[in-house]
C-alpha cells in the first residue's frame, strides 16, 4: 500500500503531515504540497514531502511516477489548478483518488464542467460534515461512497489544554468575528447585531490575515472602524498555530456567521477554551458540532443579548468534554485509518 496526498501549504498541513507520520507507517505516504503565498507558511520538510510550485515542470517526472504507483491518491481540496489538470487528464488517477472536500471547494462557485468530470469518475469523497455530502449529491447528481473525515488541528493537546482557563479577569469583553477575510463570514451582518452593545467595554476582534480578497478586509476594516472606532481591532498579521490559540484564549465570545461548513477548526479551538459561539443554526458546522454534545448559541438571537447575557455561558465543560477526542487525535485517528484502508478501482 502507498497512499500520495495531494496538498497545498496551509496553517493545517504541517499538523496533517506530523499526524499522519506519528500515527502511521511513514513509508507508506507521500505529501505533494503547492506552495501557498497567501497563508505566509513556510515549506514542510519530511522525508516523504515534495515542495513544489508546479508538479508540470519535466524534472519533476518522478512525482508524477510516484502518484502512477500508488495505491490510493488523496486530494485535499480541490482548489489547486494543476491537481484538477493532472486529474481530468489521467481517469486511472481519478479513479483511486478521494476528494476530501474543505468547504469552499464545494459551496463557493457552480462546478466548472472540469470539475464535473473528476467528480464523476472519482473513488470517493471524504466530508467533514453529514451535510456536506448531501449537497455533494445534489451538486452533482451522483451517489458517491463516503467517508468521514476530521483533520487534526493540533500538532499535540498540549498546545491547547495550557490555555483552558486564560481569559482571565480582562476588563473589556472581546468578542471574535470570523476568523479570516472570507466574504461568505457576512462581517456586516455581524457587526449589525453586536452594534447596540457599542455603548459598553467591549473589544470587536476581526482576523483578516489570509482567505479571500485583500480588497474585502479593508471594506471590514472601514465598517468597523466606522461603527465602533477604537473598539475594533482588525488582525492582518498572520499567526502560527501556537500564537493563534494564546490570542483565541483571550476571547469571551466568537460569532460566525457563514451558511457554508467554514472555521470548524476555530470553532473546536474555541469550544475547548470555554469560549460561547454564536452561529447560524441551520448549517453543517451546527449540526456537526451538537451531534458531538456540543452547546452553541443561535446568532439570530444577539440582538435580544444584553453584555452580561452575551457572555454568560452554563456549558463550559459539556463542550470541552465533548470536543476533547476531536482534539486529542482519537476520532482522526480512527477516521484517517478507515479512509487509509478503503479499497478503491
Amino acid at each position: 500500500m502507498h497512499i500520495v496526498h495531494l496538498m497545498h501549504n496551509s496553517i493545517f498541513t504541517n499538523i496533517f503531515v506530523e499526524f499522519v507520520n506519528r500515527y502511521f507507517n511513514q513509508k507508506e505516504h507521500s505529501f505533494i504540497v503547492m506552495n501557498n503565498n497567501d497563508h505566509g507558511c513556510d515549506p514542510i520538510y519530511a522525508d516523504n514531502v515534495y515542495n513544489m510550485d508546479t508538479i508540470f515542470n519535466p524534472s519533476f517526472s518522478h512525482v508524477t511516477e510516484i502518484i502512477r504507483l500508488s495505491s490510493q491518491i488523496i486530494l485535499h481540496s480541490m482548489f489547486v489548478f494543476d491537481y484538477m489538470v493532472l486529474l481530468d487528464g489521467n481517469e486511472s488517477f481519478a479513479r483511486k483518488t478521494t476528494w476530501v472536500i474543505w468547504g469552499g471547494d464545494l459551496y463557493n462557485q457552480e462546478p466548472t464542467i472540469q470539475k464535473k468530470r473528476i467528480v464523476c469518475n472519482l473513488a470517493g469523497v471524504a466530508t467533514l460534515t453529514e451535510q456536506d455530502y448531501g449537497v455533494v449529491q445534489a451538486v452533482f447528481g451522483k451517489r458517491i461512497p463516503n467517508c468521514k473525515a476530521i483533520y487534526p488541528v493540533l500538532s499535540n493537546f498540549s498546545q491547547i489544554d495550557k490555555y483552558k482557563n486564560n481569559t482571565g479577569s480582562r476588563n473589556a469583553v472581546r468578542i471574535l468575528v470570523g476568523h479570516s477575510r472570507s466574504d461568505t463570514l457576512n462581517h456586516a451582518k455581524c457587526f449589525e447585531r453586536i452594534y447596540h452593545l457599542g455603548g459598553h467595554n467591549i473589544k470587536i476582534i476581526c482576523p483578516l490575515s489570509y482567505g479571500g480578497r485583500i480588497a474585502y478586509a479593508e471594506k471590514v476594516i472601514e465598517l468597523g472602524r466606522s461603527l465602533f472606532g477604537d473598539k475594533f481591532q482588525p488582525v492582518t498579521d498572520y499567526m502560527s498555530v501556537e500564537r493563534y490559540l494564546q490570542f483565541l484564549s483571550t476571547m469571551h465570545v466568537g460569532i460566525f456567521g457563514q451558511h457554508r461548513q467554514q472555521a470548524l477548526g476555530n470553532m473546536y479551538y474555541m469550544l475547548f477554551l470555554g469560549k460561547k459561539i454564536f452561529c447560524h443554526v441551520d448549517t453543517p458546522h451546527y449540526n456537526e458540532l451538537t451531534k458531538f454534545g456540543c452547546h452553541l448559541y443561535d446568532l439570530n438571537t444577539l440582538g435580544e443579548h444584553d453584555i452580561n447575557s452575551l457572555t454568560h455561558n452554563d456549558h463550559v465543560e459539556a463542550n470541552r468534554k465533548a470536543i476533547t477526542p476531536i482534539l486529542d487525535h482519537s476520532l482522526a485517528r480512527l477516521y484517517w485509518a478507515r479512509i487509509f484502508s478503503r479499497k478503491v478501482n
